[in-house]
Protein backbone atom coordinates (compact mmCIF):
# COMPACT_ATOMS: atom_id res chain seq x y z
CA UNK A 1 0.00 0.00 0.00
CA UNK A 2 2.72 2.53 0.48
CA UNK A 3 4.82 1.65 -2.20
CA UNK A 4 1.51 2.15 -4.15
CA UNK A 5 1.15 5.43 -3.39
CA UNK A 6 5.10 6.79 -3.13
CA UNK A 7 5.15 5.51 -7.38
CA UNK A 8 1.60 8.15 -7.80
CA UNK A 9 3.45 10.98 -6.21
CA UNK A 10 6.48 10.21 -8.34
CA UNK A 11 4.43 10.33 -11.55
CA UNK A 12 2.63 13.61 -10.38
CA UNK A 13 5.73 15.34 -9.71
CA UNK A 14 7.16 14.55 -12.82
CA UNK A 15 4.08 15.56 -15.01
CA UNK A 16 4.36 18.75 -12.98
CA UNK A 17 8.19 19.37 -14.12
CA UNK A 18 7.26 18.72 -17.74
CA UNK A 19 4.47 21.18 -17.57
CA UNK A 20 6.05 23.66 -15.81
CA UNK A 21 9.18 23.48 -18.51
CA UNK A 22 6.49 23.44 -21.70
CA UNK A 23 5.17 26.67 -20.49
CA UNK A 24 7.96 28.53 -19.57
CA UNK A 25 9.79 28.10 -23.08
CA UNK A 26 9.25 31.74 -25.12
CA UNK A 27 9.55 32.03 -28.96
CA UNK A 28 12.19 33.94 -30.22
CA UNK A 29 12.09 37.18 -31.96
CA UNK A 30 11.61 37.33 -35.69
CA UNK A 31 15.08 38.40 -37.57
CA UNK A 32 14.91 41.83 -39.16
CA UNK A 33 15.55 41.53 -42.83
CA UNK A 34 17.12 44.59 -43.50
CA UNK A 35 18.74 48.39 -41.89
CA UNK A 36 16.60 51.76 -41.58
CA UNK A 37 17.86 54.13 -44.70
CA UNK A 38 19.91 56.85 -43.39
CA UNK A 39 19.45 60.56 -44.11
CA UNK A 40 20.71 62.20 -46.55
CA UNK A 41 23.21 65.02 -45.49
CA UNK A 42 25.30 67.91 -47.20
CA UNK A 43 27.43 71.14 -47.27
CA UNK A 44 25.84 74.66 -45.87
CA UNK A 45 28.12 77.99 -46.10
CA UNK A 46 27.86 81.45 -46.58
CA UNK A 47 29.13 85.01 -45.34
CA UNK A 48 27.71 87.01 -42.02
CA UNK A 49 27.74 90.84 -42.55
CA UNK A 50 26.85 93.63 -40.98
CA UNK A 51 23.28 94.66 -41.44
CA UNK A 52 23.82 98.34 -41.96
CA UNK A 53 21.63 101.15 -44.08
CA UNK A 54 23.93 100.50 -46.88
CA UNK A 55 23.82 98.13 -49.83
CA UNK A 56 25.94 95.36 -48.27
CA UNK A 57 27.91 95.93 -45.04
CA UNK A 58 31.07 94.49 -44.42
CA UNK A 59 31.94 90.86 -43.61
CA UNK A 60 32.10 89.66 -39.55
CA UNK A 61 34.95 87.51 -38.46
CA UNK A 62 34.23 85.66 -35.11
CA UNK A 63 30.68 84.86 -35.56
CA UNK A 64 29.31 81.96 -33.90
CA UNK A 65 27.46 79.77 -36.23
CA UNK A 66 25.14 76.88 -35.59
CA UNK A 67 21.69 75.21 -37.62
CA UNK A 68 19.43 73.19 -35.34
CA UNK A 69 16.95 70.54 -35.86
CA UNK A 70 13.52 69.78 -34.56
CA UNK A 71 15.50 68.40 -31.51
CA UNK A 72 17.61 71.61 -30.86
CA UNK A 73 20.70 70.01 -31.48
CA UNK A 74 23.19 70.58 -34.21
CA UNK A 75 27.08 71.52 -35.95
CA UNK A 76 28.76 74.75 -35.34
CA UNK A 77 31.37 76.98 -36.57
CA UNK A 78 33.06 80.29 -36.51
CA UNK A 79 33.29 82.78 -39.25
CA UNK A 80 36.88 83.48 -40.55
CA UNK A 81 38.40 86.67 -41.32
CA UNK A 82 36.54 86.96 -43.99
CA UNK A 83 32.90 86.59 -42.40
CA UNK A 84 32.76 83.08 -44.19
CA UNK A 85 31.14 80.10 -42.38
CA UNK A 86 30.99 75.85 -43.48
CA UNK A 87 28.94 73.24 -42.11
CA UNK A 88 29.10 70.02 -43.21
CA UNK A 89 26.62 67.29 -41.84
CA UNK A 90 23.26 68.97 -42.62
CA UNK A 91 19.90 66.66 -42.88
CA UNK A 92 18.79 67.32 -46.49
CA UNK A 93 15.17 68.55 -47.42
CA UNK A 94 14.13 69.50 -43.70
CA UNK A 95 13.45 72.83 -42.36
CA UNK A 96 16.11 74.16 -40.40
CA UNK A 97 17.31 77.28 -37.84
CA UNK A 98 20.20 79.17 -38.91
CA UNK A 99 21.51 81.21 -35.73
CA UNK A 100 24.37 83.44 -35.53
CA UNK A 101 25.86 85.40 -32.26
CA UNK A 102 28.69 87.38 -31.15
CA UNK A 103 29.46 89.85 -28.81
CA UNK A 104 28.64 93.68 -29.98
CA UNK A 105 25.74 91.97 -32.52
CA UNK A 106 21.95 91.15 -31.98
CA UNK A 107 21.74 87.75 -32.63
CA UNK A 108 19.72 86.31 -35.48
CA UNK A 109 17.98 83.00 -37.11
CA UNK A 110 17.00 82.41 -40.41
CA UNK A 111 15.07 79.27 -41.86
CA UNK A 112 17.15 77.12 -43.73
CA UNK A 113 16.31 74.07 -45.91
CA UNK A 114 19.11 72.13 -47.55
CA UNK A 115 17.92 70.53 -50.89
CA UNK A 116 21.20 68.81 -52.00
CA UNK A 117 24.66 68.23 -51.44
CA UNK A 118 25.97 71.60 -50.80
CA UNK A 119 23.58 74.60 -50.49
CA UNK A 120 24.61 78.61 -48.93
CA UNK A 121 22.53 81.07 -47.15
CA UNK A 122 24.04 84.68 -46.46
CA UNK A 123 23.07 86.44 -42.46
CA UNK A 124 23.14 89.74 -41.71
CA UNK A 125 23.14 90.65 -38.13
CA UNK A 126 22.48 93.71 -36.80
CA UNK A 127 25.23 95.91 -34.99
CA UNK A 128 25.32 97.74 -31.44
CA UNK A 129 26.18 101.31 -32.59
CA UNK A 130 28.43 102.90 -29.23
CA UNK A 131 30.82 105.99 -28.81
CA UNK A 132 34.26 105.18 -28.17
CA UNK A 133 36.27 107.57 -26.13
CA UNK A 134 40.06 107.52 -25.99
CA UNK A 135 43.10 109.48 -25.83
CA UNK A 136 46.46 109.64 -27.60
CA UNK A 137 49.80 109.58 -25.43
CA UNK A 138 53.32 109.46 -26.09
CA UNK A 139 55.10 105.94 -25.21
CA UNK A 140 56.21 105.70 -21.84
CA UNK A 141 58.38 107.08 -20.25
CA UNK A 142 56.89 110.09 -21.23
CA UNK A 143 53.22 109.31 -21.87
CA UNK A 144 52.51 113.06 -22.45
CA UNK A 145 49.23 113.86 -24.88
CA UNK A 146 49.65 114.06 -28.32
CA UNK A 147 47.40 116.95 -29.68
CA UNK A 148 45.84 116.59 -33.01
CA UNK A 149 46.17 113.49 -33.83
CA UNK A 150 44.25 112.27 -36.83
CA UNK A 151 42.61 108.59 -36.55
CA UNK A 152 41.51 107.03 -40.02
CA UNK A 153 39.24 103.69 -39.52
CA UNK A 154 40.86 101.54 -42.19
CA UNK A 155 39.01 97.90 -41.72
CA UNK A 156 35.07 97.25 -41.05
CA UNK A 157 31.89 98.82 -42.31
CA UNK A 158 33.30 102.69 -41.32
CA UNK A 159 36.78 102.20 -43.43
CA UNK A 160 37.51 105.46 -44.64
CA UNK A 161 35.92 107.25 -41.73
CA UNK A 162 38.40 109.85 -40.13
CA UNK A 163 38.32 111.70 -36.50
CA UNK A 164 40.86 113.98 -34.98
CA UNK A 165 42.08 114.06 -31.42
CA UNK A 166 41.57 117.74 -29.08
CA UNK A 167 44.91 119.54 -27.90
CA UNK A 168 44.88 117.46 -25.10
CA UNK A 169 44.83 114.47 -27.48
CA UNK A 170 41.48 113.17 -25.98
CA UNK A 171 38.92 111.91 -29.13
CA UNK A 172 35.82 110.40 -29.46
CA UNK A 173 34.42 108.08 -32.42
CA UNK A 174 30.81 108.33 -32.55
CA UNK A 175 28.34 105.98 -34.67
CA UNK A 176 31.32 102.86 -34.41
CA UNK A 177 29.88 98.88 -33.41
CA UNK A 178 32.07 95.73 -33.60
CA UNK A 179 35.66 95.76 -33.78
CA UNK A 180 37.69 97.48 -36.27
CA UNK A 181 41.38 98.90 -36.76
CA UNK A 182 42.61 103.12 -36.57
CA UNK A 183 46.03 104.29 -38.23
CA UNK A 184 46.89 107.03 -36.07
CA UNK A 185 48.93 109.89 -37.24
CA UNK A 186 50.61 112.93 -36.13
CA UNK A 187 53.74 114.89 -37.51
CA UNK A 188 56.89 113.87 -35.66
CA UNK A 189 55.40 110.76 -34.92
CA UNK A 190 55.87 107.19 -36.40
CA UNK A 191 52.08 106.04 -37.40
CA UNK A 192 50.41 103.40 -35.68
CA UNK A 193 47.71 101.16 -35.62
CA UNK A 194 45.34 100.51 -33.17
CA UNK A 195 42.94 97.52 -32.74
CA UNK A 196 39.70 98.98 -30.89
CA UNK A 197 37.04 96.71 -29.62
CA UNK A 198 33.93 99.31 -29.85
CA UNK A 199 31.85 96.93 -27.28
CA UNK A 200 33.67 96.73 -24.52
CA UNK A 201 33.13 99.71 -22.99
CA UNK A 202 36.37 100.57 -21.87
CA UNK A 203 38.56 103.63 -23.39
CA UNK A 204 41.13 103.72 -25.92
CA UNK A 205 44.57 104.78 -25.31
CA UNK A 206 47.13 105.20 -28.40
CA UNK A 207 50.33 105.38 -27.45
CA UNK A 208 52.65 107.50 -30.17
CA UNK A 209 56.74 107.13 -30.42
CA UNK A 210 57.84 110.34 -31.19
CA UNK A 211 60.27 110.46 -34.16
CA UNK A 212 64.38 110.98 -33.61
CA UNK A 213 65.79 114.40 -33.58
CA UNK A 214 65.30 118.47 -32.59
CA UNK A 215 62.95 121.31 -33.82
CA UNK A 216 64.22 124.87 -34.11
CA UNK A 217 62.03 127.29 -35.03
CA UNK A 218 62.61 131.37 -35.43
CA UNK A 219 60.58 134.47 -34.43
CA UNK A 220 61.96 138.00 -35.23
CA UNK A 221 60.34 141.42 -35.12
CA UNK A 222 60.29 145.14 -33.95
CA UNK A 223 59.50 146.42 -30.60
CA UNK A 224 58.90 150.31 -29.82
CA UNK A 225 60.24 151.49 -26.32
CA UNK A 226 57.98 152.33 -23.57
CA UNK A 227 59.70 154.64 -22.27
CA UNK A 228 58.28 158.46 -22.98
CA UNK A 229 59.64 159.40 -26.55
CA UNK A 230 60.64 163.08 -27.19
CA UNK A 231 59.08 165.20 -29.54
CA UNK A 232 61.99 164.82 -32.09
CA UNK A 233 61.72 160.95 -32.20
CA UNK A 234 59.45 158.93 -33.91
CA UNK A 235 58.64 154.83 -33.40
CA UNK A 236 56.58 152.85 -35.99
CA UNK A 237 56.52 149.55 -34.29
CA UNK A 238 54.27 147.99 -31.84
CA UNK A 239 54.91 147.94 -27.85
CA UNK A 240 54.53 144.10 -28.16
CA UNK A 241 54.38 141.25 -30.24
CA UNK A 242 53.23 137.56 -29.84
CA UNK A 243 54.37 134.75 -31.30
CA UNK A 244 53.12 130.70 -30.92
CA UNK A 245 55.29 128.01 -30.41
CA UNK A 246 53.60 124.94 -30.87
CA UNK A 247 54.41 121.91 -28.19
CA UNK A 248 52.93 118.46 -28.47
CA UNK A 249 56.34 116.77 -26.83
CA UNK A 250 56.26 118.70 -23.20
CA UNK A 251 60.02 119.07 -22.10
CA UNK A 252 62.78 121.15 -21.65
CA UNK A 253 63.24 123.58 -24.94
CA UNK A 254 66.38 125.66 -24.91
CA UNK A 255 65.43 129.85 -25.90
CA UNK A 256 68.12 132.17 -27.92
CA UNK A 257 66.80 135.15 -26.77
CA UNK A 258 68.62 138.20 -28.58
CA UNK A 259 67.93 142.29 -29.22
CA UNK A 260 70.12 145.35 -30.77
CA UNK A 261 70.92 148.05 -27.88
CA UNK A 262 69.25 151.30 -28.29
CA UNK A 263 71.02 154.56 -26.84
CA UNK A 264 74.35 155.74 -26.22
CA UNK A 265 74.38 155.57 -22.38
CA UNK A 266 71.81 153.67 -20.66
CA UNK A 267 70.48 150.53 -19.68
CA UNK A 268 68.17 148.88 -22.11
CA UNK A 269 65.92 145.93 -21.08
CA UNK A 270 62.98 143.96 -22.45
CA UNK A 271 60.36 141.24 -21.06
CA UNK A 272 59.39 137.62 -22.37
CA UNK A 273 56.49 135.98 -20.92
CA UNK A 274 55.93 132.33 -22.14
CA UNK A 275 51.45 131.95 -21.45
CA UNK A 276 49.53 128.86 -21.93
CA UNK A 277 46.17 129.99 -22.63
CA UNK A 278 45.46 132.75 -19.88
CA UNK A 279 48.45 131.16 -17.38
CA UNK A 280 51.83 132.53 -17.18
CA UNK A 281 54.40 129.59 -16.88
CA UNK A 282 57.91 131.28 -17.17
CA UNK A 283 58.85 134.54 -17.66
CA UNK A 284 62.25 136.27 -17.91
CA UNK A 285 63.89 139.90 -17.90
CA UNK A 286 66.77 140.22 -20.29
CA UNK A 287 68.87 143.23 -19.53
CA UNK A 288 71.60 145.10 -21.20
CA UNK A 289 73.50 147.91 -20.89
CA UNK A 290 75.68 150.24 -22.50
CA UNK A 291 79.97 149.38 -23.54
CA UNK A 292 81.47 149.29 -26.13
CA UNK A 293 80.83 146.61 -26.36
CA UNK A 294 77.75 145.80 -24.47
CA UNK A 295 77.50 143.43 -22.06
CA UNK A 296 74.69 141.45 -19.68
CA UNK A 297 73.82 142.61 -16.27
CA UNK A 298 74.55 140.25 -13.87
CA UNK A 299 71.63 137.31 -13.12
CA UNK A 300 70.01 138.23 -16.57
CA UNK A 301 70.81 136.16 -19.72
CA UNK A 302 70.59 137.37 -23.62
CA UNK A 303 71.99 133.94 -25.04
CA UNK A 304 70.27 130.57 -25.46
CA UNK A 305 68.99 129.44 -21.72
CA UNK A 306 66.60 126.28 -20.85
CA UNK A 307 62.72 126.34 -19.60
CA UNK A 308 60.74 123.41 -19.24
CA UNK A 309 57.54 123.98 -21.14
CA UNK A 310 55.42 120.02 -19.01
CA UNK A 311 52.72 120.01 -21.12
CA UNK A 312 51.22 120.05 -24.89
CA UNK A 313 49.76 123.18 -25.62
CA UNK A 314 49.99 126.22 -28.13
CA UNK A 315 52.37 128.09 -26.35
CA UNK A 316 52.26 132.20 -26.49
CA UNK A 317 55.93 133.87 -26.58
CA UNK A 318 55.27 137.69 -25.53
CA UNK A 319 57.64 140.06 -25.88
CA UNK A 320 57.03 143.43 -24.24
CA UNK A 321 58.30 146.50 -22.16
CA UNK A 322 61.35 147.35 -23.95
CA UNK A 323 62.57 149.92 -22.20
CA UNK A 324 65.38 152.04 -23.96
CA UNK A 325 67.60 155.24 -23.94
CA UNK A 326 65.45 157.55 -25.55
CA UNK A 327 68.25 160.35 -26.12
CA UNK A 328 69.47 157.84 -28.24
CA UNK A 329 66.89 155.41 -30.17
CA UNK A 330 63.44 154.32 -29.88
CA UNK A 331 62.83 150.80 -31.18
CA UNK A 332 64.62 147.58 -31.34
CA UNK A 333 64.71 144.63 -33.72
CA UNK A 334 64.86 141.17 -31.90
CA UNK A 335 64.79 137.61 -32.62
CA UNK A 336 63.97 134.54 -30.43
CA UNK A 337 65.00 131.24 -31.48
CA UNK A 338 63.79 127.72 -30.01
CA UNK A 339 64.71 124.31 -30.11
CA UNK A 340 62.83 121.57 -28.53
CA UNK A 341 63.15 117.68 -28.90
CA UNK A 342 60.07 116.38 -31.87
Amino acid sequence: MAAASSRRLLRAASLAAFLAAGCSHQPSAPTSTGDATPVPTGTLHGIVRDAIPTASGAPVAGVFVQVLDQSGAGPSTTTDANGEYRLSGIPQNQTLQLRVSRDGYQAASKSVALSGDDGSADVLITPIVVSVFGVVTEAPPSQAPVAAAVLTIVSGSKKGWTYSADGAGAFRLDSVWGEFDVSVARAGYDTITAHVVAYSGLPVTVRMTPQAGRVSVAFAGSLCTTEKLPPWLNCTAPFERTHVLSITRPGPVALTVDYVYVGDYYVNSLMLDIRCGSRVVAQKKFVKQWEAPPTVMPDNVVGTFEVALNEACEYDLRLWNFVADTKGGSQTTYRVAAAYAR
